[in-house]
């Protein structure tokens, strides 16, 4: 049975019941599926599942020239075997983007500067509906927007949030969950916590094998850090774009102009072309930790946002009178982090003015000696993280307050 999705109609009890069950026979029903808990609803034990793993170089190379039909002529071109090797290097040994790349490259001239323009070009080539030609169901965009178009919408609105990090990023899970928290991409159920909510989505996305671990804590096995596929990553940004989730220019770099919705920072992020933005509902610090602020910066002048994650920012460059008059005026903003910000020593009164504050990060924070009093008059706040911040002595007063 290939490609199982779901069995919520009853079709499997029905041909699992009609199905001979001799004793001394040896049968087997081989299934295959994107999604473990369905294949576990079938009755798959864990010792029976095979997870396919990534090819290694040698494999990979040997798929590659089956299917872009490398002759024993074309193998003595050193520098196109060289090129080609390359290539395969950024398929990061899955298969279906080996087959992808090499049945396109089947069909160019077996020359080595039209590999190398394709090179150049490899993520295009593989989003590019005329540029792609590995044929029918095998193209590996088509693949994965079917993948995505199998989601439940709130895990839909999740994955498009890694098309704003760098590629081969890995993305700090506490920073992806709280953002899906603050935005209301994950809703919680009378009997369980936000948190929690946001973790089970992660864990979906990954037992779907859209979403990889990179990095597992060590005395628990929950998921530290995570990434997606090279090719995975093209997908959302081709759905974010046509979504407006958020802006990308015409080579698909994530760019921030009047009409973004969610921006991650890098160190090549201009701000002066956020002019007129009034759109912009996330932004996040995902590939730098600098960020000169004042009030004469366009971002100033955005007032929309809900979530703003500045954790490991360095406070040199910046002017904390203008930044806290900034984020104070945020009157939608539901979260906020300030998680390892050095130098932080103090929170200002005026952040009693977040009524629609949530989540409150300021874990980590060495330097941070206390807490103002109006912080117990949020009246939403449903996270507040003080863990590891040594120099804090108490919480302010009235704090049992807080429900």
């Amino acid at each position: 049975l290939d490609d199982v999705w779901s069995i919520e109609d009853g079709w499997w009890e029905r041909i699992s019941s009609g199905l001979p069950k001799t004793e001394g026979l040896n049968n087997c029903i081989i299934i295959t599926s994107r999604i473990k808990k369905v294949v576990k609803k079938m009755g798959v034990q864990d010792a029976q599942i095979h997870r396919p793993r990534l090819l290694n170089d040698e494999e990979s190379w040997k798929l590659f020239c089956k299917v872009a039909l490398i002759s024993k002529e074309d193998e003595e071109n050193t520098k196109l075997i060289e090129e080609g090797k390359e290539i395969v290097q950024k398929c990061g040994g899955l298969p279906l983007a080996i087959k992808t790349i090499g049945g396109l490259l089947s069909s160019e001239a077996k020359c080595y500067s039209e590999w190398t323009r394709i090179h150049k070009n490899f993520h295009e080539k593989l989003t590019s509906a005329e540029g792609s030609r590995a044929g029918g169901n095998q193209h590996v965009i088509a693949s994965l927007q079917l993948s995505y178009d199998e989601l439940p919408p709130r895990l839909k609105q999740c994955i498009l949030c890694f098309s704003i990090y760098p590629e081969d990023h890995e993305v700090d899970v506490d920073q992806l969950i709280r953002w899906w928290e603050g935005e209301g991409f994950v809703r919680c159920r009378s009997t369980e916590a936000a948190t929690e909510s946001a973790l089970n989505c992660l864990s979906e996305l990954i037992s779907r094998c859209l979403v990889e671990v990179a990095e597992r804590r060590n005395f628990d096995g929950s998921v530290y850090t995570c990434k997606v596929h090279d090719m995975v990553r093209d997908l959302t940004i081709k759905i974010a774009r046509e979504e407006d989730f958020c802006s990308f220019d015409g080579n698909g770099k994530h760019i921030a102009n009047a009409g973004s919705r969610r921006l991650g920072v890098t160190k090549e992020t201009k701000f002066q072309t956020l002019r007129g933005n009034s759109k912009l509902r996330a932004l996040l610090l995902t590939a730098t930790d600098y960020i000169g602020f004042n009030s004469n910066i366009e971002l100033a002048n955005v007032k929309s946002l809900r979530v703003l994650d500045f954790s490991h920012v360095k406070l040199d460059s910046i002017c904390m009178k203008d930044l806290w008059h900034w984020i104070t005026s945020l009157t939608r903003l539901a979260y906020l982090s300030l998680r390892y910000v050095a130098q932080l020593s103090e929170i200002p009164n005026s952040v009693g003015k977040l009524w629609g504050l949530q989540v409150l990060i300021l874990g980590e924070c060495k330097d941070l000696k206390n807490l103002p009093p109006s912080i117990v008059n949020l009246p939403r706040l449903i996270i507040l993280d003080v863990g590891n911040c040594p120099s804090l002595q108490c919480l302010p007063q009235g704090f049992s307050r807080l429900s």
